[in-house]
């Protein structure tokens, strides 16, 4: 088992018949002085991710009159042994950078040398959806028209094409090309915050200015919702309210 601690580091623990070792610190290293390590995945072929996202600073004066700024840039690390060695694949994803406003990441299932990073705005104009295919070793921008602000993204393990990204500021996408191209879908609201799968279908968590609606069961190839009053209807699928989840509905 792994845990990330915001702040401080990153911790592995083995269970040996039936037990738990020890918890030991694997030395994750920082990124300049940002150790804030976050979103962890364990890959089927052994790899290990651990994101380092932003660190912000504020400066300029009292409260609302300065403003927010991200010294460090962020990363992700990655072991092949266990947490012995790592080694920060999202060094160069912008400018010969990393990202300043990283937000979370997604790995593909089924190759784990495709990953993809959402970058927040910064001062550093870095913000956006990029992709790599060679575990870091170059990335390119897959963001959407005219998304800001991309959260999360999430890759169908069934089928590493279907990806799906949450936005804070255009709610979620549906890409069925690996990133090439995106279709928006269709939701009352434009903050989404997570995206996560299931062996049988995604599931979206989000948050809504008006209301925190939990998750929201979304079949595979589904891209347009109703509101209702209340729960969400899918036009063929599943219904969904929140903390009440696989309700088959008519469609």
């Amino acid at each position: 088992m792994y845990i990330a601690e915001y702040g401080d580091a990153v911790y592995k623990s083995v269970r040996t018949n039936g037990t738990w070792g020890a918890w030991i610190n694997l030395n994750v290293p920082a990124v300049g002085s940002n150790r804030h390590y976050y979103k962890i995945v364990v890959h089927k072929d052994g790899a290990v991710f651990v994101g380092v996202c932003e660190r912000l600073t504020y400066s300029g004066g009292s409260w609302g009159s300065g403003s927010w700024q991200t010294p460090d840039a962020d990363g992700i690390f990655v072991s092949t042994n266990g947490g012995a060695v790592w080694k920060n694949i999202a060094a160069n994803v912008y400018n010969g950078s990393g990202l300043h406003g990283q937000r979370l990441y997604g790995v593909d299932p089924n190759n784990s040398s495709i990953v993809y990073i959402c970058g927040t705005p910064s001062r550093q104009g870095d913000n956006g959806v990029y992709k790599t295919t060679d575990q870091g070793a170059s990335w390119t921008a897959v963001t959407p028209k005219g998304v800001s602000w991309p959260e999360d993204v999430t890759v169908d393990p069934a089928n590493s094409a279907n990806v799906y990204l949450s936005t804070n500021d255009q709610a979620f996408f549906s890409s069925t090309n690996g990133g090439t191209s995106w279709t928006q879908m269709s939701f009352p609201f434009a903050v989404g915050t997570r995206c996560m799968s299931t062996p049988r279908t995604t599931i979206s968590i989000f948050a809504p200015s008006a209301a925190v609606y939990g998750q929201m069961l979304l079949p595979r190839g589904c891209r347009s919702f109703l509101k209702l009053d209340g729960p969400f209807l899918c036009k063929r699928g599943f219904a969904s309210v929140p903390r009440v989840f696989r309700i088959p509905v008519s469609c």
